[in-house]
């Protein structure tokens, strides 16, 4: 528990991580105050991106998270739409936070074009088809490279060895010129 009671009618909180409210509800057996705080931070690799919801589980964190509304570009006839066909909630692997793994559950909205085009909006933090943010491939391709073994550095990523070893041979692979993953123009 985050906040409680010390000694009859005081009352003391401790800081939350992310972006929590902590309150505690007043007992009728005992005399206590309501505790409201918040406290904000700034994760790496979430940049502009809204958290809505924070739970502690047993063994990692649930973060749930959507960006910001804003206009995009239909992909099929180039026109600007703000008109959402559904939302997707997309669970993704992130770095560790105070030695606990963080999963985002992020909620993806698709947008609808006049022209019937159905497309997902483009995030930043984490590319097409992935289950894992960028900070998250990022840190793992580097321990790859510094790791002894791909058994060892999957472990610590909690990922499967073949995952550790496919990563590895898209490092020495030639870059693909494709426009599959957004460009930091579009995450600024």
């Amino acid at each position: 528990m985050l906040g409680f009671l010390h000694k009859r009618g005081q009352k003391k909180c401790t800081q939350a991580p992310l972006s929590i409210i902590l309150e505690l509800p007043r007992n009728k057996e005992r005399i206590g105050a309501a505790c409201t705080m918040n406290f904000t931070m700034d994760l790496p690799g979430l940049k502009g991106v809204k958290v809505t919801k924070m739970e502690e589980r047993e063994d990692f964190i649930a973060l749930h998270v959507e960006m910001p509304r804003t206009p995009h570009r239909c992909p099929s006839c180039g026109e600007r739409t703000e008109r959402i066909h559904d939302y997707r909630i997309q669970k993704v692997q992130h770095l560790k936070l105070f030695e606990r793994w963080v999963y985002l559950f992020y909620r993806k909205r698709r947008y609808a074009c006049r022209c019937g085009k159905r497309f997902a909006e483009k995030a930043c933090f984490v590319e097409r088809y992935q289950r894992q943010t960028v900070e998250w491939n990022q840190a793992f391709r580097l321990r790859l490279i510094q790791g002894k073994n791909f058994t060892d550095t999957a472990n610590q990523f909690q990922t499967s060895v073949t995952t550790a070893m496919r990563r590895f041979d898209q490092l020495a692979a030639p870059p693909r010129e494709e426009g599959g993953s957004p460009s930091s123009s579009d995450c600024d």
